[in-house]
Protein backbone atom coordinates (compact mmCIF):
# COMPACT_ATOMS: atom_id res chain seq x y z
CA UNK A 1 0.00 0.00 0.00
CA UNK A 2 1.05 3.56 -0.68
CA UNK A 3 2.24 5.61 2.26
CA UNK A 4 0.18 8.67 1.35
CA UNK A 5 -0.65 11.38 3.86
CA UNK A 6 -4.05 13.10 3.87
CA UNK A 7 -4.41 16.76 4.80
CA UNK A 8 -7.96 17.90 5.50
CA UNK A 9 -8.26 21.62 4.84
CA UNK A 10 -6.69 23.47 1.90
CA UNK A 11 -6.37 26.87 3.54
CA UNK A 12 -2.95 28.47 3.92
CA UNK A 13 -2.04 26.16 6.84
CA UNK A 14 -3.04 22.98 4.99
CA UNK A 15 -1.37 24.08 1.76
CA UNK A 16 1.84 24.99 3.60
CA UNK A 17 1.85 21.70 5.52
CA UNK A 18 1.28 19.71 2.32
CA UNK A 19 4.05 21.60 0.52
CA UNK A 20 6.53 20.87 3.32
CA UNK A 21 5.56 17.18 3.37
CA UNK A 22 5.86 16.99 -0.41
CA UNK A 23 9.26 18.72 -0.27
CA UNK A 24 10.32 16.00 2.20
CA UNK A 25 9.51 13.39 -0.46
CA UNK A 26 6.11 12.27 0.81
CA UNK A 27 2.95 11.80 -1.24
CA UNK A 28 0.18 14.10 -0.01
CA UNK A 29 -3.49 14.54 -0.90
CA UNK A 30 -5.43 17.57 0.34
CA UNK A 31 -9.22 17.57 0.79
CA UNK A 32 -11.31 20.71 1.11
CA UNK A 33 -15.05 21.24 1.21
CA UNK A 34 -14.76 24.54 -0.68
CA UNK A 35 -14.83 25.10 -4.42
CA UNK A 36 -11.18 26.20 -4.55
CA UNK A 37 -8.08 26.06 -2.37
CA UNK A 38 -7.28 28.96 -0.07
CA UNK A 39 -9.69 28.64 2.84
CA UNK A 40 -10.51 32.15 4.02
CA UNK A 41 -8.73 33.73 1.07
CA UNK A 42 -11.97 34.25 -0.81
CA UNK A 43 -12.89 36.63 -3.61
CA UNK A 44 -16.59 36.85 -4.39
CA UNK A 45 -17.50 37.97 -7.89
CA UNK A 46 -20.86 39.50 -8.76
CA UNK A 47 -21.83 39.97 -12.38
CA UNK A 48 -24.13 42.86 -13.06
CA UNK A 49 -26.66 44.45 -10.78
CA UNK A 50 -29.98 46.04 -11.64
CA UNK A 51 -28.71 49.53 -12.45
CA UNK A 52 -25.41 48.41 -14.10
CA UNK A 53 -26.07 45.01 -15.74
CA UNK A 54 -22.82 45.00 -17.78
CA UNK A 55 -20.50 45.79 -14.85
CA UNK A 56 -18.59 43.15 -12.89
CA UNK A 57 -17.73 43.52 -9.21
CA UNK A 58 -15.33 41.60 -7.01
CA UNK A 59 -14.70 41.82 -3.29
CA UNK A 60 -12.42 40.01 -0.87
CA UNK A 61 -13.86 38.74 2.36
CA UNK A 62 -12.19 36.63 4.98
CA UNK A 63 -8.69 38.03 4.61
CA UNK A 64 -8.67 41.45 2.95
CA UNK A 65 -4.88 41.85 3.25
CA UNK A 66 -1.93 40.27 5.04
CA UNK A 67 1.42 41.11 6.60
CA UNK A 68 4.63 39.09 6.69
CA UNK A 69 6.40 38.13 9.91
CA UNK A 70 8.05 34.84 8.93
CA UNK A 71 11.03 34.38 6.58
CA UNK A 72 9.61 31.20 5.03
CA UNK A 73 6.31 32.95 4.29
CA UNK A 74 8.24 35.96 2.97
CA UNK A 75 10.04 33.70 0.49
CA UNK A 76 6.75 32.18 -0.74
CA UNK A 77 5.22 35.65 -1.10
CA UNK A 78 8.26 36.94 -3.01
CA UNK A 79 7.85 34.04 -5.45
CA UNK A 80 4.15 34.86 -5.81
CA UNK A 81 4.98 38.56 -6.34
CA UNK A 82 7.43 37.67 -9.13
CA UNK A 83 4.60 35.71 -10.76
CA UNK A 84 2.38 38.81 -10.56
CA UNK A 85 0.05 37.30 -7.96
CA UNK A 86 0.91 39.59 -5.00
CA UNK A 87 1.44 43.32 -4.62
CA UNK A 88 2.09 45.66 -1.72
CA UNK A 89 -1.00 47.55 -0.59
CA UNK A 90 -0.60 51.08 0.74
CA UNK A 91 -3.90 52.06 2.33
CA UNK A 92 -4.55 55.41 3.94
CA UNK A 93 -5.37 54.49 7.52
CA UNK A 94 -7.38 56.92 9.69
CA UNK A 95 -4.41 57.17 12.11
CA UNK A 96 -1.52 57.54 9.65
CA UNK A 97 0.96 58.68 12.31
CA UNK A 98 1.76 55.12 13.48
CA UNK A 99 4.54 53.06 11.95
CA UNK A 100 2.88 50.05 10.33
CA UNK A 101 4.15 46.82 8.85
CA UNK A 102 3.86 46.65 5.07
CA UNK A 103 0.59 45.12 3.94
CA UNK A 104 0.03 42.95 0.88
CA UNK A 105 -2.84 41.72 -1.29
CA UNK A 106 -3.14 39.02 -3.89
CA UNK A 107 -4.02 40.26 -7.35
CA UNK A 108 -6.54 40.42 -8.85
CA UNK A 109 -8.17 39.02 -5.68
CA UNK A 110 -7.17 37.18 -2.51
CA UNK A 111 -8.40 33.83 -3.84
CA UNK A 112 -5.49 33.84 -6.28
CA UNK A 113 -3.00 33.32 -3.45
CA UNK A 114 -4.67 30.01 -2.56
CA UNK A 115 -4.40 28.87 -6.17
CA UNK A 116 -0.72 29.88 -6.33
CA UNK A 117 0.08 28.05 -3.07
CA UNK A 118 -1.80 24.96 -4.36
CA UNK A 119 0.16 24.76 -7.61
CA UNK A 120 1.76 21.33 -7.98
CA UNK A 121 -0.19 19.80 -5.08
CA UNK A 122 -2.92 17.14 -5.29
CA UNK A 123 -5.89 19.20 -4.02
CA UNK A 124 -9.38 17.72 -4.16
CA UNK A 125 -11.89 20.51 -3.64
CA UNK A 126 -15.60 20.04 -3.19
CA UNK A 127 -15.03 17.03 -0.94
CA UNK A 128 -16.37 17.26 2.60
CA UNK A 129 -14.79 14.65 4.86
CA UNK A 130 -17.40 13.79 7.49
CA UNK A 131 -15.73 10.88 9.29
CA UNK A 132 -12.27 9.58 10.00
CA UNK A 133 -11.66 6.09 11.30
CA UNK A 134 -8.52 4.36 12.47
CA UNK A 135 -8.13 0.99 10.71
CA UNK A 136 -5.06 -0.75 12.14
CA UNK A 137 -2.17 1.51 11.21
CA UNK A 138 -4.12 3.49 8.60
CA UNK A 139 -6.72 6.24 8.51
CA UNK A 140 -9.93 5.80 6.53
CA UNK A 141 -11.69 8.95 5.32
CA UNK A 142 -15.42 9.00 4.54
CA UNK A 143 -17.13 11.75 2.57
CA UNK A 144 -20.66 13.13 2.90
CA UNK A 145 -22.18 10.58 0.52
CA UNK A 146 -20.79 7.78 2.72
CA UNK A 147 -18.08 6.80 0.27
CA UNK A 148 -14.71 5.62 1.49
CA UNK A 149 -12.36 8.13 -0.04
CA UNK A 150 -9.08 6.32 0.52
CA UNK A 151 -6.91 5.14 3.38
CA UNK A 152 -3.78 6.93 4.49
CA UNK A 153 -0.71 6.25 6.61
CA UNK A 154 -1.06 9.62 8.38
CA UNK A 155 -3.64 12.36 8.71
CA UNK A 156 -3.36 16.12 9.29
CA UNK A 157 -6.37 18.22 10.32
CA UNK A 158 -5.64 21.74 9.05
CA UNK A 159 -9.10 23.08 9.82
CA UNK A 160 -10.48 25.35 12.55
CA UNK A 161 -10.48 23.79 16.03
CA UNK A 162 -14.29 23.39 16.31
CA UNK A 163 -14.38 21.51 13.00
CA UNK A 164 -11.38 19.38 14.02
CA UNK A 165 -13.08 18.56 17.34
CA UNK A 166 -16.26 17.47 15.56
CA UNK A 167 -14.37 15.32 13.08
CA UNK A 168 -11.80 13.75 15.41
CA UNK A 169 -13.98 13.42 18.51
CA UNK A 170 -12.20 12.01 21.57
CA UNK A 171 -9.00 11.39 19.61
CA UNK A 172 -8.30 15.14 19.64
CA UNK A 173 -6.32 16.79 22.43
CA UNK A 174 -8.90 18.27 24.85
CA UNK A 175 -7.09 21.63 24.77
CA UNK A 176 -7.73 21.90 21.03
CA UNK A 177 -11.35 20.83 21.42
CA UNK A 178 -11.79 23.61 23.99
CA UNK A 179 -10.68 26.40 21.59
CA UNK A 180 -13.49 28.87 21.05
CA UNK A 181 -13.62 30.96 17.94
CA UNK A 182 -15.18 34.40 17.67
CA UNK A 183 -17.48 35.06 14.73
CA UNK A 184 -16.66 37.63 12.11
CA UNK A 185 -19.24 39.10 9.76
CA UNK A 186 -18.30 40.35 6.33
CA UNK A 187 -20.40 42.21 3.79
CA UNK A 188 -19.71 43.20 0.20
CA UNK A 189 -21.80 46.15 -0.91
CA UNK A 190 -22.20 47.57 -4.41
Amino acid sequence: MSEKIAVIGAGIAGLTCARELQNAGLEVVLYDKGRAPGGRLVTRRVDGIAFEPDRHYAGDYGAQYFTIRDDGFRSRIQDAAHAGAVDEWRPRWPDDTRERSPTYVATPGMSRLGRVFASGLDVRCGTRVVAIERRGTRWKLVDEVDSIIETYAALVLAIPAPQAAELAGPRLDPRIAAVRMLPCWAAILA
